[in-house]
């Protein structure tokens, strides 16, 4: 993807289902992602802090990031996070009304 290639630093995140599952057993697996997850998000706040820009990309070929990388079989990658400088500061989104994402329950 463009926007990787041109980044000046990238970070691959990559999860550890086999040592969180040696913690956790069978919930493991589903932790060690969203450890992942909440890296990648940590990653992007820092940079932002920075004055830096990144970008969560996770539409990748795992097996092609495995291999120039050389990881080992337990790491699991989540996440490419292309970091460089901005070429530009567009407007936030329009907010959510969050009653879109939340359930109530009545009781």
């Amino acid at each position: 993807q463009e926007h990787v290639a041109a980044a000046p630093v990238v970070v691959v995140v990559c999860a550890d289902p086999a040592r969180s599952g040696r913690r956790y057993g069978d919930r493991g697996q589903l932790y060690s992602i969203q450890d992942a997850a909440s890296a990648t998000t940590c990653l992007l706040l820092a940079a932002f802090d920075m004055g830096l820009s990144g970008c969560w990309t996770g539409a990748f070929d795992e097996l092609m990031v495995r291999e120039i990388l050389s990881l080992p079989r337990r790491l699991v990658p989540t996440a490419i996070v292309p970091i460089g400088w901005p070429a530009e500061r567009p407007a936030p989104p329009p907010g959510r009304d969050m009653t879109e994402a939340l359930h109530w329950i009545e009781g």
